[in-house]
């Protein structure tokens, strides 16, 4: 009677196919994390021709190619729940677009698709929420930094040299249709910071404001405020500010104090009050008289936050139809030239004029099933829910953060503060 030996190269064969599987899992749930920040930060100027000249950048191609990839090594799984909701609510916008405008984009569609189809996914090993959060302020600090450079170093060289990406980069591979090199006012010759990086200023300061936020619930170290508020400041745009104060209210209301957020508004009110005493301090004066921008029409600050509601009573409200179900996917454009005061693509404004209430409510419902199941602190929810609104539904920034610290990341279930905060 015969007996086999044993082969151990069939054994070593065997391990080493399992240990290039683990490093193959390793790199895919590395690249879940790193993908969506780092083209929504770092790489969020670029584009890929001709996609640059639609303002869509890298990151959203980018992001459902890393996907797809989990999904393929079964690194994602679906939600149940989560596509089921997805499939509701994008089969009855598909629905709507039957009776949209003639000039409606189905590209405009499928992009929507696109960008909101990693909600329905979830990671089969989720990192640490702690290390995301810890990796993103160690992001958020550099571009702080690049971004006080930047707007101190225009001061002693060619404004040309600290804005390189949009002086000396191929046009064809840079995100058009944001305001990258803004002046800080009209006929200036300094510019606000965009963190080098950023696509615009706006962006910049609201990743400001969401560090500021990730770290008043994690280490709140001293420095790390200033240097992130510093940034935030020479960015001049009020969106950052704004989406600061709006959180800084909610983390103050759900830990019961009610006297701060009390005295923050009486603060602010004396503060505008007295606008006039500031009003040639360089930087404060500059934000202060700001708030003078939501009467002025042809300000951004009208066109981002006043414009949509009279662009509404020009062509939505009048048409019942319409203001049920829209005019169809990608047709705010057309009307937003024709409009009769200036009105900027807001989230709030672009859904509800292209689907109408009824897929706006659909929409949003959606996305705050999305957030609400999330088991990340309520700040940051609310923070990232602030940033979407305020740039954009099919703007990728505020998504991909979302991606990784609500929708794939795992955390305690009512967290309240960070492990490691004082």
């Amino acid at each position: 009677m015969s007996t086999s030996l044993p082969t151990p190269w069939l054994g070593d064969a065997e391990a080493g196919r399992a240990h290039s599987v683990r490093h193959l899992q390793w790199y895919i749930d590395k690249g879940l994390f790193w993908v969506p920040v780092m083209t929504a930060t770092f790489a969020s100027k670029f584009a890929v021709p001709p996609l640059g000249a639609a303002g869509i950048s890298v990151a959203i191609p980018a992001m459902l190619a890393m996907v797809c990839i989990a999904l393929i090594f079964q690194r994602l799984v679906f939600e149940p729940r989560a596509s089921a909701a997805y499939l509701f609510v994008l089969g009855s916008l598909v629905a709507m677009q039957s009776m949209a405008d003639s000039r409606y984009s189905l590209m405009s569609l499928i992009l929507l698709a696109m960008l909101h189809f990693p909600y329905v996914v979830r990671m089969v090993q989720p990192p640490s929420f702690v290390r995301i959060v810890r990796s993103i302020q160690n992001v958020g600090l550099i571009i702080a930094i690049l971004g006080i450079l930047q707007y101190f170093l225009q001061f002693a060289v060619p404004a040309d040299l600290v804005f390189p990406l949009e002086n000396f980069f191929p046009k064809d591979f840079i995100v058009s249709l944001f305001n990258q090199q803004a002046p800080i006012a009209y006929g200036a010759t300094v510019y606000r910071a965009n963190g080098m990086v950023m696509v615009e200023p706006s962006v910049f300061s609201q990743l400001m404001a969401l560090c500021i936020v990730i770290e008043l619930i994690s280490k709140r170290r001293w420095w790390y405020f200033a240097v992130a508020m510093v940034a935030m400041v020479v960015s001049y745009s009020g969106t950052g500010m704004l989406l600061l104060v709006a959180t800084l209210v909610v983390f103050a209301v759900e830990r019961g104090k009610i006297g701060l957020v009390t005295a923050f508004f009486a603060g602010v009110f004396v503060l505008f009050a007295l606008g006039s005493v500031f009003k040639d301090i360089p930087i404060l004066g500059h934000m202060i008289s700001r708030i003078g921008e939501f009467g002025s029409t042809g300000s951004s600050g009208f066109a981002r936050f006043v414009g949509g509601y009279y662009m509404f009573d020009e062509f939505l409200w009048p048409d019942p139809v319409r203001t049920l179900i829209g005019y169809g996917a990608g047709t705010f454009k057309f009307y937003m030239l024709a409009a009769t005061y200036p009105v900027s693509e807001m989230a709030i404004f672009k859904v509800i004029f292209e689907f109408g209430l009824l897929g706006a409510t659909l929409y949003f419902g959606l996305l705050v099933y999305y957030f609400g199941r999330s088991r990340a602190p309520l700040v940051l929810k609310v923070g990232l829910a602030i940033c979407l609104i305020l740039s954009g539904n099919y703007f990728p920034f505020a998504h991909a953060l979302a991606f990784v610290l609500l929708v794939w990341a795992e955390s305690e279930q009512r967290v309240r503060r960070l492990p490691g905060a004082v």
